[in-house]
């Protein structure tokens, strides 16, 4: 394996609640509350399920429902039961347009894909470190699995698992790991934070994660920012409702508005586009409610007179953008739908070219920053 590499930098940690999102509650769950369930992702569909409950005297209730949501109509549809059977504390990647689910209590080295087309599951290599309570994150048509006692990474293309570097804290229970699409990003149970780099196999410490949770964290990309929020402050309880955004460009953490709906453990999350979203777990009552946080709508709410003109609207070639009451302090960030980030540029003129060789086909979205803080938003299409 490749050497270990370190970065250590300084613990910076600022507060900011002018530029949060907007938290939106959306059709709850259809099926029981409860705990220690997945979710994923899979295009512009987002997919909860597993878990279990205590239902007093018939004691522990494990379930294998599969359901999935549709943002665009804020709706829900069943779909065919996981593979395992019922079951908790799974955890699940996507690659292309399959998802990935397994290492749940009742099969630690079990895992299943999931092909939402067809509506079916089928089993697929054991993962060689397997465990319950676990994390995984996906990156350029690799699903990444961090163990007790390493990282294992599946290649849907051969059905097979390969030993990676494993973070430099090994992996404990309850802790949690994300993707913004080029690198994974791993919370150890403790506040432990750590960047992957699959291109060389090496992982950077980051800034700890400095809210009051401990574990059983949820988290999202959204924007190319990392969100982590709610979890458990001691062992189980109390639970949190504080959110957390990390920028890796500058490697810190920025506290946001509280989370709106109940403190919780053990919910899960899954982002869409621009809005990330989290729903299920507990605080001692299982919970089946879902909320959508919205980046875009909290952008706009603070947005200040910026872009002057932006043409033309849809392009096949060019698009111009022209800006006004522009200072050094500015920048202009694009990302794609999903997330990733195209472009940063700091605001230097008034006028900025932009080539769709740079961008692809598509509709981008861009934000204006100016000390951090996002001033202004909209979106540019390419043809």
């Amino acid at each position: 394996m490749k050497a270990l590499l370190l970065l250590f930098a300084l613990f910076c940690i600022s507060f900011s609640w002018a530029d949060s999102g907007v938290w939106n509650k959306k059709t709850n769950f259809p099926a029981e509350g409860r705990h220690r369930t997945v979710g994923f992702s899979i295009g512009n569909k987002g997919y909860f399920g597993l878990g279990h409950y205590n239902s007093g005297p018939a004691g522990n209730v494990t379930k294998a429902d599969i359901w999935e949501y549709d943002p665009s109509n804020d709706s829900w549809t069943q779909k065919a039961d996981y593979g395992g059977g019922g079951t908790y504390g799974a955890t699940a990647f996507t690659i292309g347009n399959k998802a990935y689910v397994g290492a749940h209590v009742y099969g630690p080295s079990e895992f299943y894909e999931f092909d939402p087309i067809q509506n079916t599951w089928s089993i697929i290599a054991f993962c060689p470190n397997g465990s319950s309570d676990l994390t995984s994150f996906s990156v350029g048509g690799l699903g990444y699995f961090i163990g007790y006692s390493g990282m294992s990474a599946y290649d849907p293309q051969n059905d097979t698992w390969t030993a990676k570097t494993p973070p430099p804290a090994s992996g404990s229970a309850w802790s949690k790991a994300v993707s913004d699409g080029e690198k994974g990003y791993f919370l150890d149970a403790g506040g432990g934070f750590y960047e992957y780099k699959p291109s060389t196999d090496q992982w950077a410490v980051r800034a700890p994660y400095p809210g009051d949770a401990v574990g059983g964290w949820s988290m999202f990309c959204v924007y190319g920012k990392i969100y982590a929020l709610t979890g458990y402050i001691q062992f189980l309880n109390p639970t949190s409702r504080q959110v957390w955004e990390f920028d890796p460009s500058q490697n810190t953490w920025t506290r946001k508005e509280d989370f709106p709906g109940n403190t919780r453990r053990f919910s899960s999350s899954f982002s869409i586009g621009n809005k990330g979203y989290i729903g299920t777990g507990t605080n001692g009552t299982n919970m089946n409610d879902l909320w959508e946080y919205d980046l875009t709508l909290g952008a706009e709410e603070f947005s200040v007179d910026i872009v002057n003109r932006i043409y033309p609207i849809p392009s096949n070639d060019k698009i111009t953008m022209t800006f006004q009451n522009i200072n050094s302090e500015m920048n202009i960030e694009f990302y794609s739908l999903s997330g990733k980030m195209i472009q940063s540029t700091p605001l230097t003129m008034n006028s900025l070219q932009l080539d769709k060789q740079d961008f692809g086909v598509g509709t981008f979205v861009y934000q204006i920053l100016e000390e951090n803080k996002v001033i202004s938003s909209g979106k540019i299409i390419f043809n």
